[in-house]
């Protein structure tokens, strides 16, 4: 969380495939969300308020982020 408040993309995988945290817009973050998620190819697109918010509606038990993408 503190990678994407500072405006840097987290990226997970899964057996197969991969999906993208990113930041979201400042109009985003003023109606409460936290970050985007990018997975398209399971249906998780979308703007997220919190880690549990995004284990809630996306049915997932749990979240791994196991990179953060930092510029160089």
């Amino acid at each position: 969380m503190q990678a994407l408040a500072r405006g840097y993309p987290v990226l997970s995988g899964e057996p197969g495939h991969f999906l993208a945290l990113v930041p979201v817009t400042d109009s985003e973050r003023a109606q409460g969300y936290k970050f985007r998620i990018m997975d398209s190819a399971k249906g998780r697109d979308g703007v997220y308020r919190s880690v549990q918010d995004a284990i809630n509606r996306t049915g997932v038990p749990h979240l791994n982020f196991n990179a953060i993408i930092y510029p160089y």
